[in-house]
């Protein structure tokens, strides 16, 4: 073994944690997790496989071989595990997981060259849960676009995740302009609050050129997929409290349309 750094992960430096809405998911359900790779290795290809190091009670199938990547070069993997249904404590649950990512020299995944860990606090929760206050729902099945505006943003029965409607928020052609579609929230007096974004991309053209961003942070950068295409997604992310804020959704996929449904933003 060599303890040449060959692994990053990407992470947001101001908030590393993940937030996950188990409101309606299977018993277990999937977990995917981006985890960024830099392989410093200036002569040979190197490859991956990502675990967790002894989760909690309720994780499964949480060994992965993710695939290689060239010398000096670097990628983006889905990390795709299992986890039982947990319990909630007044809506939430903590937890902390550490992920490995382990190099090889071989594609047999025998020979380890590397390895390197890193402790992540996962905030499991339902936005349903009656200790949490709703702050804004959006369905977009009124008359309105609920507050949401910007370039030729309205509302469409071409996809939606709750029927009749959602936003649709078409390729920004004057993205020099502005953003696709914005709306400010306000959170008041509280001490945490989530933001829950159900997304879906059209991926006609195999793009996902899209961003959302939570007060100027960028949650999903521009031109990092999500997986799997052409399908409503659901992500959860921390919100500002005791302040008002921005959230953005920018289309860049040239040609592509992107609906958004269903965004919960709750308190306590």
């Amino acid at each position: 073994m060599v303890t040449t750094p060959i692994i990053t992960f990407i992470s947001d430096p101001n908030e590393p944690d993940l937030y996950n809405d188990v409101n309606g998911l299977p018993n277990p359900f999937t977990m995917n997790v981006l985890v960024g790779i830099a392989n410093t290795n200036h002569t040979q290809t190197l490859y991956y496989k990502a675990s967790l190091v002894s989760p909690p009670s309720g994780y499964s199938n949480y060994v992965q071989n993710l695939g290689s990547v060239a010398h000096d070069a670097s990628a983006i993997f889905t990390f795709s595990f299992q986890r039982a249904s947990p319990t909630l404590t007044a809506g939430e649950l903590d937890e902390l997981l550490t992920f490995r990512v382990d190099a090889y020299t071989d594609s047999g995944y025998s020979v380890a060259y590397a390895n390197q860990s890193l402790a992540v606090t996962v905030h499991q929760f339902d936005h349903s849960d009656a200790s949490w206050t709703i702050v804004s729902h959006d369905t977009f099945d009124g008359a309105g676009n609920d507050g949401w505006v910007g370039f030729n943003v309205n509302r469409t029965n071409v996809q939606f995740l709750t029927s009749p409607n959602s936003l649709i928020c078409p390729y920004d052609q004057n993205s020099g302009l502005g953003w696709s579609a914005g709306k400010s929230f306000t959170v008041g007096s509280f001490t945490k609050a989530r933001i829950v974004f159900h997304v879906y991309a059209d991926n006609a053209y195999g793009q996902q050129n899209f961003e959302i961003l939570v007060n100027g942070v960028a949650k999903k950068p521009q031109g990092l997929l999500w997986l799997p295409a052409d399908q409503w997604l659901r992500a959860a992310f921390n919100s500002p409290v005791n302040s008002t804020f921005m959230v953005y959704v920018h289309n860049l996929s040239g040609n592509n349309n992107v609906y958004i449904d269903e965004i919960w933003v709750i308190a306590k």
